[in-house]
């Protein structure tokens, strides 16, 4: 009896401590959305002074998501940000740009298979987006690398690897990756400037100039 009575006040009284704990994550999410996880991961890669800049910015995440997102079945990836959950109650936000290093991760534990996509930036905080699937695990994957294909890549013994690497040597990876990118961007750059050059345009621009010249002189040079 003593335990049928401990059972059933025990049940309840988690019940009522997990649902206390998620209303007031909600509402220090709503009031103080720069300490919830999202607010923070937004935080590391752009400034904000108030709880309004931090609202805008918010918007201007959902606006590209909504705009240019792909969604991986846990996963969306806009043009500059992509957002995901991070575990099971907490959203977190990864500016793209940002990326250094991609690595797909498959943990088995209590039996059940877990799908994880590690994105780390260049100061070495990294993100853990949860996959639902392992085909959408491999698709986001295959697509970032694609969209960066200079950052670390691999899985569990790649991100291993990378991860006991001493800071010299990251240190190193990450701006060889910022020298790289500076040259892709610099032949960008030319590439476009020789093919919006127009003979034409800078002919009517510039209309030739008639110079004399002295037949003779050319000659007897």
């Amino acid at each position: 009896m003593i335990k049928v009575l401990t059972y059933n006040y025990f049940v309840p009284l988690i019940i009522l401590f997990t649902m206390s704990g998620l209303a007031y994550l909600l509402l220090q999410q709503l009031h103080h959305p720069e300490k919830s996880k999202l607010g923070k991961s937004v935080l590391a890669h752009c400034q904000v002074h108030d709880i309004m800049e931090m609202y805008r910015q918010f918007d201007q995440i959902d606006q590209d998501i909504y705009n240019n997102g792909k969604f991986f079945n846990g996963v969306y990836v806009g043009n500059e940000w992509m957002i995901g959950k991070c575990n099971f109650i907490n959203v977190a936000a990864f500016r793209k740009d940002n990326i250094r290093a991609i690595f797909q991760i498959h943990e088995i534990n209590f039996h059940m298979n877990f799908y994880h996509l590690y994105i780390m930036d260049q100061n070495d905080k990294k993100i853990k987006f949860n996959l639902l699937l392992s085909k959408e695990l491999k698709a986001i994957y295959q697509y970032l690398c694609g969209e960066y294909p200079y950052t670390k890549q691999g899985g569990s013994n790649e991100y291993n690897e990378f991860r006991f690497l001493s800071k010299v040597k990251r240190m190193e990876f990450y701006a060889n990756y910022r020298r790289i990118i500076a040259e892709e961007t610099l032949n960008e750059h030319a590439r476009t400037s020789s093919s919006t050059y127009s003979p034409i345009r800078e002919t009517a621009n510039h209309p030739p100039v008639t110079i004399k010249v002295d037949i003779d002189e050319l000659i007897h040079k």
